[in-house]
């Protein structure tokens, strides 16, 4: 009997010191890295699309082409890597082809990947400037063109828009026009989700083109200028709206813009823009001919054909014309 009572006796003992010892150490928590894997992006949806022909032959990308070399002739891909739960980007690039697109995923968590592509459309191209060497490219974009992914991110709100994206003039690479709500760049948004991963799979990513088309043509205007301006409510965001236009008998016929626009995040239409055409004669004298309200849609190119009278001072004519990027064509008088 007393055998067993020192037995139990020990046994308590060793089981409190083993407690004890338990408290002081807890079980370790899993170790955590810091590990990454590169992942190719894939690009699908609108991007494919960007050589359909428009109703007259021409293929974007063909309609200007800048009196000096610039990057506005290349295409730029900017490409973020974010947690779901933030908003900072832990991984940014900026590259120039699909192609050579990897990113670094983490090999655990949830994260977003987030692609904007600019094309120099109609414009001047995107305007940069040179810092350590590299094109680095102002805001909204805020990083340079390394053609890798990079840790270091110089702004936390890389990529969160296309307004008052800076565009070169058409004459200059030096010289960046007025910013703008809807900039005259060609531009697509895609992101998505996915969780890290050591073996990620590539990563699939649909593109939205988010740009609309204007286009003025006009008969009978044989002489003076049309100046074109644009502007919105009250209540939109504030800023210039487009770049104003000088129209002439040499060109009105010819040319027209391609402009980007964060309206189509929600929506296939622009907020309400008022355009308002001013003659400007060649005696001196001017007067505003048409004031419109219209609402720029997503993938369409709008025509706005204006009748000036061959022999009389009667009012002149506006008809508004849609054409969408695969060649059908309404007409709304």
């Amino acid at each position: 009997m007393r055998s067993i009572t020192l037995f139990l006796a020990l046994s308590c003992v060793i089981m409190a010191v083993s407690c004890q010892k338990n408290k002081q150490n807890p079980p370790a928590e899993p170790p955590v890295t810091n590990k990454t894997t590169k992942v190719k992006l894939k690009l699908t949806g609108d991007i494919l699309l960007t050589e359909s022909p428009l109703s007259n032959g021409r293929k974007i990308g063909d309609i200007l082409s800048a009196a000096r070399s610039s990057f506005g002739n290349n295409t730029l891909y900017a490409v973020g890597v974010r947690r779901q739960d933030g908003t900072e980007p832990l991984f940014t690039g900026l590259f120039t082809h699909p192609d050579s697109i990897y990113i670094d995923v983490p090999s655990s968590g949830q994260y977003n990947v987030s692609i904007h592509i600019y094309k120099k459309g109609t414009g001047g191209g995107l305007y940069y400037d040179l810092l350590d060497g590299f094109k680095y490219f102002p805001f909204p974009i805020g990083t340079e063109l390394k053609n890798r992914m990079d840790s270091v991110v110089r702004f936390p709100y890389l990529m969160d828009q296309v307004a008052f994206t800076d565009v070169a003039s058409l004459d200059s690479t030096i010289t960046s026009l007025p910013s703008v709500i809807y900039p005259e760049v060609e531009y697509f948004q895609g992101d998505v989700d996915f969780i890290g991963s050591p073996y990620p799979a590539p990563i699939y990513i649909s593109m939205m083109r988010r740009s609309f088309g204007i286009q003025f043509r006009a008969t009978n205007f044989t002489e003076g200028e049309l100046y074109v301006e644009f502007s919105r409510g009250p209540d939109a965001l504030g800023g210039p709206v487009l770049a104003d236009l000088r129209l002439t008998p040499a060109n009105i016929n010819s040319d027209y813009h391609i402009l980007g626009s964060d309206d189509f995040r929600t929506s296939d239409s622009t907020q309400l823009v008022n355009v308002k055409l001013t003659l400007l004669r060649p005696d001196g004298s001017h007067s505003v001919i048409i004031t419109k309200n219209i609402y720029f849609k997503r993938n369409v190119l709008t025509k706005l054909q204006l009748t000036f009278p061959e022999y009389s001072r009667a009012g002149i004519g506006l008809m508004i014309g849609e054409t969408d990027w695969s060649g059908n064509e309404t007409i709304n008088l």
